[in-house]
């Protein structure tokens, strides 16, 4: 898996828009490589501006081209990142165009929507606060067939936030 790794990354960042002189830092493809190929749980602690956010926008791509050993045809890998700050994840979807990405909300129709982007390949990323992760109809939702397939990483952004685990 990890000779794909470096095709994955050139893959999913020329997807971001980054040219292929773009390089990640150390610190991201480690991150990247111990979760993608080695399925290691990873504590990133990194400074402010560093780009952590690019490593979890990357994850999904990187998955299904690893799992396809090669450009993959369709998306099939979900990253759900958990983050206590509405503005940031605001933030984040508006720079994210060219994923699917989302953010949960409470209502059922989002939760409609994310089920119906997953189910035709188009969810790459889903954003959520923690507490809505714990409300039952977020649990049905990720409880599916397809979400229990496809939700490959969960990523805790700025976790120093959240009050109570």
């Amino acid at each position: 898996m990890a000779a794909y790794l470096d095709a994955a990354i050139a893959s999913a960042l020329k997807k971001a828009g980054k040219d292929e002189t773009f390089r990640l830092k150390s610190e991201q493809r480690a991150i990247i490589e111990a979760v993608v190929c080695s399925k290691k749980d990873v504590l990133g602690v990194l400074p402010t501006g560093f780009g952590k956010s690019l490593v979890f926008h990357l994850l999904s791509d990187v998955f299904d081209f690893v799992d396809a050993k090669g450009p993959a045809t369709k998306t099939k890998a979900i990253t759900i990142v958990v983050s206590p700050l509405n503005a940031l994840m605001r933030d984040q979807i508006g720079k994210l165009d060219y994923l699917g990405a989302i953010i949960l909300d409470g209502a059922k129709r989002t939760n409609h929507l994310a089920t119906s982007l997953a189910t035709d390949g188009k969810l790459q990323l889903i954003f959520s606060h923690p507490e809505l992760l714990l409300e039952t109809n977020t649990k049905a939702m990720l409880k599916t067939t397809n979400f229990q397939r496809n939700v490959r990483c969960i990523v805790v952004d700025e976790a120093h936030l959240v009050d109570d685990w």
